[in-house]
């Protein structure tokens, strides 16, 4: 695997996980668009996950940016 493919894979993962977050919060809520939740505790489990999604999908997806960026940095002259 090249350092471009590895670059392309982190930044679609990246996507993904905040893809994943944001399908989770909107399946959350209801036609009203309240997000809805079983407890208190449970709400601040979910928001501590979705908290973990999107820190990892950003880091992610700024290491895959990053990987490619050096990667090509030759032909940037």
């Amino acid at each position: 695997m090249t350092l471009d493919a590895l670059g392309r894979d982190l930044a679609i993962l990246g996507a993904v996980l905040i893809y994943w977050r944001n399908k989770r919060k909107f399946d959350r809520m209801n036609s009203a668009r309240i997000e809805q939740f079983p407890g208190y505790s449970r709400k601040l489990g979910f928001r501590l996950a979705d908290l973990i999604l999107v820190a990892l999908g950003l880091i992610t997806m700024t290491a895959g940016v990053l990987v490619v960026a050096n990667e090509q940095v030759e032909t940037w002259e």
